[in-house]
């Protein structure tokens, strides 16, 4: 009899994921997107006075991650598959609990230690894949909303390099900061370089 194997039409971002749940079943993937999700650019999500938040589907999960840094509104999902693209269980100090396992779950459950560094190369990749990270790479809407980011902040150092026609040194200086800005488009991005983006913006307590 002939292996099983399955043809996945849903977005790369989903169908990633099914092909790696199928593979763990023996059964191979053909992964040939149906669509793709793409962010439009917008000037900045404003949160000002908005008290929870609503997601519809996991693409508009992974839309907000890749939009903002802001994780401390309450999440209303709809559905399981919503719900665990929204959230990570962590359990510290598995070193004083040997043998424990997270409970099964929809979300990405994660045991660590601290002290032994146990599970931490887990959750590294738990964060990485809830922020849109693939085996390819970025996502379509971290590296969109990154790029977006690039070049608005290149924008402004032009134009305040603009400014400064009479004053050489801070001319170059805009000048430098805006060539540096376009590199984090034009340069390798790696999977170190955007968790240095998710943790240099967290203030992360025990």
């Amino acid at each position: 009899m002939s292996p099983l194997r399955a043809l996945i039409t849903r977005p790369r971002e989903d169908a990633e994921e099914i092909a790696e749940q199928l593979r763990a079943r023996g059964i191979e993937s053909v992964i040939e997107p149906m669509l793709a999700i793409v962010p439009v650019p917008h000037p900045g999500l404003d949160l000002t006075d908005v008290q929870a938040l609503l997601f519809t589907s996991a693409n508009g999960v992974r839309a907000f991650a890749a939009a903002t840094t802001v994780r401390s509104l309450p999440v209303f999902a709809v559905g399981d598959a919503t719900a665990a693209a929204a959230r990570i269980d962590v359990y510290n100090k598995i070193d004083l609990a040997p043998g424990f396992s997270p409970p099964a779950r929809a979300c990405p459950s994660v045991a660590v230690s601290a002290t032994t560094g146990a599970g931490l190369e887990q959750l590294r990749r738990a964060i990485l894949s809830a922020a849109g990270w693939t085996s390819h790479g970025e996502s379509v809407f971290l590296a969109r909303e990154r790029h977006l980011r690039a070049l608005v902040a290149a924008r402004g150092h032009l134009r305040d390099a603009a400014t400064q026609p009479a004053q050489w040194e801070f001319f170059a200086e805009e000048l430098r900061l805006a060539q540096r800005a376009l590199a984090g488009i034009t340069g390798e991005f790696s999977a170190d370089d955007l968790l240095g983006e998710i943790f240099a913006r967290f203030c992360i307590g025990k």
